[in-house]
């Protein structure tokens, strides 16, 4: 540092340009963060390690204002800018004229309660957080710089490297005990590393390889003036920040999954995947579960190793138990596949959505993939005659083939799936069947009903709303009335019927399928 500048010269108010509160002083191995009340002021320390040199006062500056272009794309109200730090009389201050002895990176305080984990704990959030969360994140990786073609972030031997080089780092900062499950996990991640390599570098080509957060797990998000926001991205390290965009979402998915909270986390990851479409992403959700639960096991581990005797079994329990987690997603087992069927207006998209979090799985909206294939948003309204323009029979086709693709990399990375379709015509129907066969999941159909009449209030409902995708009219349902393809005796042996004008009825219904996709029925 500058002179003879320590940080404590910054546990004052009169180092500060505006009224201040309680002061308090956070450390980090890397950083202090000085909480004033209205702001916070993060100020690095003069250290170099393997992964960050932040020995010089140019050093630090640079890396503060790095910390701050990159957290401006996730939480520019809170993020303000970097001040230097200069000499006043005998002491320090905060802003003013003079050479910088230092620099802080100002930011506006909040309350830690409002951070993810604390609100977790209060069981206070909901599935429609999960999923502003989901739309928040997806909104940026839109945003966000494409990884430079002759670069080599996001390459096959620079994820495996680092993906084998962690499991490594935590075996050797681990237990005895620890060791034969991280054995096999290394064991599964190269065979799974080598399975998939040309799908690590397909999607580094199309584009998938972001300028990402980099660290999204639960404690860098609070629910801020009622917006969820995400902060402290990863700024010391460039190719731990250009990442597939479906590894910075992992990170979060497996958080979420670690805390217990298996329905917010596939409520987040499904709506996540509805506003980007990346499903065929999916098959790298198991690698990039067990990488993002290992690091976390890593920090916990080594936390254990410099706490007390009263705080080290719950960090070592913690860590092995992401370390669990990792296994379990590496070794996988077969999902289920649950396709929805049922007229327009039978509640189909309803019931699909209320599945997602009781069974853990990604939903697949026909309704929202049609408009995708065509270019189109989701809310978007077109008026097109019955089977005609994106409604013909080869659009159909491209749509259900879609949708079949989608459905196969999610069963490949380990999820449960919905397919919300109307699956009227029985060859779509066998298709799905088929897939799920193919790969040993569990095959149901999730059959809607209710009276016409009902049918025909609920679509004109809908369609004065505006709120949801579908574009079926009236004279759409009596088209199904008259065209459909009833379910077979041996299709209704792997059917839930939904009778969704009976509340009762329709909740037995989810039960049961909950069951079935459990193997509990």
């Amino acid at each position: 540092m500058g002179g003879d500048f320590r940080i404590e010269a910054l546990l004052h108010p009169g180092a500060y340009p505006h009224e201040v509160g309680r002061i308090e002083l956070v450390a980090t191995h890397v950083s202090w963060v000085v909480l004033t009340g209205p702001y916070a002021y993060k100020v690095k320390k003069p250290v170099r390690f393997d992964f960050l040199d932040a020995s010089t006062l140019e050093r630090r500056a640079a890396l503060c204002a790095e910390e701050l272009r990159l957290n401006h794309r996730f939480a520019p109200d809170i993020y303000l800018d970097v001040v230097p730090v200069v000499r006043a009389g005998e002491g320090f201050k905060v802003g003013g004229g003079g050479p910088p002895v230092e620099y802080a990176l100002r930011m506006r305080q909040f309350d830690p309660a409002c951070c993810l984990p604390e609100l977790l704990q209060r069981e206070v959030v909901t599935a429609e957080d999960a999923r502003q969360v989901a739309r928040m994140l997806a909104d940026i990786h839109a945003r966000s710089g494409i990884a430079p073609a002759g670069s080599d972030f996001g390459r096959y031997e620079d994820v495996r490297r680092r993906v084998l080089g962690n499991i490594r780092e935590v075996a050797r900062d681990g237990e005895a005990s620890l060791q034969p499950a991280l054995a096999r996990i290394a064991d599964l991640a190269a065979a799974r590393l080598q399975r998939l390599a040309p799908l690590v570098e397909a999607r580094r080509r199309a584009g998938h390889v972001r300028e990402c957060h980099g660290d999204l797990h639960a404690a860098n998000l609070v629910k801020w003036r009622g917006r969820w926001t995400a902060f402290d991205c990863l700024e010391f390290d460039p190719a731990l920040r250009w990442i597939d965009t479906l590894g910075d979402l992992a990170f979060l998915f497996m958080d979420l999954l670690a805390h217990g909270r298996e329905d917010l986390a596939f409520e987040f990851l499904s709506a996540y995947e509805e506003e980007a479409g990346d499903y065929t992403g999916l098959a790298l959700l198991p690698l990039h579960v067990a990488d993002r639960a290992l690091i976390r096991a890593k920090v916990g581990l080594l936390r254990a190793a410099g706490a007390g005797p009263e705080g080290r079994p719950a960090l070592l329990a913690a860590a092995g138990g992401r370390i669990a987690l990792a296994r379990r997603w590496l070794e996988g087992v077969p999902g289920a596949l649950v396709i929805m069927h049922g007229l327009a207006g039978s509640g189909k998209s309803t019931v699909a959505a209320q599945l997602v979090g009781r069974i853990g799985a990604v939903r697949i909206r026909s309704d929202v993939e049609r408009r995708r294939l065509a270019g189109r948003p989701a809310l978007s309204r077109r008026r097109q005659g019955i089977a005609e323009g994106e409604y013909s029979r080869d659009w159909t086709q491209r749509t259900y083939a879609r949708l079949l693709r989608s459905a196969q990399a999610a069963l490949k990375g380990g999820c449960n799936v919905i397919v919300d379709a109307t699956f009227l015509d029985a060859s779509h129907r066998e298709a799905f069947r088929r897939l799920a066969r193919s790969m040993e999941a569990r095959f149901l159909i999730a059959s809607c009903t209710a009276d016409p009449q009902v049918l025909r209030a609920r679509i004109r409902a809908r369609a004065s709303s505006g709120t949801d995708p579908s574009e079926a009219t009236v004279a759409v349902l009596e088209h199904q009335l008259r065209t459909q393809h009833p379910l077979a005796d041996t299709e209704l042996q792997r059917t839930v019927l939904f009778d969704t004008a009976d509340r009762d009825s329709t909740s037995r219904a989810l039960d049961s399928v909950r069951a079935l996709c459990a193997g509990r029925a």
